[in-house]
């Protein structure tokens, strides 16, 4: 009925609120009583802390004593995989620039980038490929005590090159916005961010410097009892190891070629490739000024490091004053 288009249910365990409205698409999940038979199936809304806990699995194969044996009849083909949904992968090998995994019983095969590894790891020389210490958290065997396996979502499938994106970015992982408090505020200027990861002629990748690394080891043993009052987390493996625990709490914004530097008039306004890359190699400090936080994907803020964007006066909320003139503002 038009009447009840906007009943809310209220989900008695995590205290979400769904909205019911006509036209709206929700995830709904069948009751396990459901039968065949029955014309009307019941349905029920998970929250979304259930939903992005919902892993992709491969159906079993029965046997012919009826019970199942330990291949999987894998009714999931390339071109059904949707973006969104979370599968166990297994590492497979580890790439110049990130993992390359298998996963639904070793059917398909993906690749996780270094971006979406989840955390940024400082290098400290200007090698060409950043820090190298990643490698030492994952491995593609299950003979040492690296991290072999993970639970990832699929960020994006292209069916006619056969190319599976994923990701371990945590708030991806939960289904969720990354908070915008683990982010300086637009317009702030950061002094002393390193460079990450350098992406010739496209931009550079800054790593902002964390106040409270001293702090982290003794954050930690209250982190894991805090962690095991509550349930487990996508990402609670990878939380255990201290090198990643370390570069997840690292956050990072990107600067575009474009506005890295102040270019000459003899560039005719634009930066040198060669040039952009001798002053941006991995594990150089940069001054950058925050310009936006809304890249809600990657979780990284956008920021330039040109002079003449640092060095500018601007005025954010906080500065205006209700009733106050302000003349000469640039368009």
């Amino acid at each position: 009925d038009d009447d009840e288009d906007d009943e809310d249910l209220d989900d008695e365990e995590n205290n979400e609120t769904v909205v019911l409205n006509t036209g709206r698409i929700l995830d709904f999940t069948i009751s396990d009583k459901y039968d065949a038979s029955q014309k009307i199936a019941s349905l029920a809304i998970p929250s979304r802390t259930k939903l992005s806990q919902q892993l992709l699995k491969a159906s079993p194969l029965s046997g012919s004593n009826g019970k199942n044996n330990n291949n999987t009849n894998n009714d999931i083909t390339l071109s059904s995989l949707t973006p969104g949904s979370l599968v166990e992968c297994r590492i497979e090998a580890l790439a110049r620039n990130g993992l390359c995994v298998t996963f639904l019983g070793g059917v398909f095969r993906g690749s996780i980038e270094l971006s979406h590894l989840g955390g940024y790891w400082i290098p400290t020389s200007k090698q060409s490929d950043g820090s190298t210490e990643w490698k030492n958290v994952f491995a593609a065997s299950s003979g040492n005590e690296k991290i072999h396996k993970v639970k990832a979502r699929i960020l994006c499938v292209d069916a006619a090159t056969k190319i599976v994106r994923l990701s371990l970015l945590p708030h991806l992982l939960d289904m969720c916005q990354p908070s915008s408090t683990e982010l300086p505020e637009v317009g702030r200027v950061v002094q002393g961010a390193t460079v990450v990861r350098l992406d010739p002629g496209v931009g550079a990748l800054l790593a902002f410097p964390n106040d409270d690394e001293d702090d982290m080891d003794e954050d930690e043993d209250l982190d894991e009892d805090d962690n095991s009052k509550k349930k487990k987390s996508t990402a609670a493996l990878l939380s255990k190891n201290q090198s990643y625990r370390k570069a997840s709490k690292v956050r990072a914004a990107y600067v575009h070629i474009s506005k890295a530097m102040d270019a000459g008039e003899d560039t005719q306004g634009r930066t040198p490739e060669s040039v952009f890359a001798k002053h941006f190699a991995p594990s150089t400090t940069h001054t950058c000024r925050i310009i936006s936080t809304s890249n809600w994907i990657e979780g990284v803020a956008s920021c330039a490091t040109a002079e003449s964007v640092v060095g500018a006066h601007v005025l954010t909320h906080a500065d205006l004053k209700p009733g106050k003139v302000y003349r000469n503002v640039p368009v």
